[in-house]
């Protein structure tokens, strides 16, 4: 299951943890997620490449197709 989030959104981690409380009510917390951190353009490099690993999601952004390319690896693993 893949989590896509805004990650400029001033709520992102709220968001977050709502999502992972609804997967837990439905029984799903076992469910392999991947966190995908979305329109990362709009942050410094440095900013998403640190959220990324502090969230241990994919930091990724439609202007800058190499992120795409990481998400692609990810799914197919």
């Amino acid at each position: 299951m893949k989590k896509s989030w805004h990650a400029t959104s001033g709520y992102l981690e709220k968001q977050i943890a709502t999502v992972e409380e609804i997967l837990a009510n439905l029984d799903l917390q076992r469910t392999p997620t991947l966190l995908v951190l979305n329109k990362t353009d709009l942050l410094e490099p440095d900013e998403a490449h640190a959220m990324s690993k502090r969230m241990g999601g994919i930091a990724i952004s439609a202007l800058y197709p190499p992120s795409l390319s990481k998400l692609m690896e990810k799914i197919d693993a």
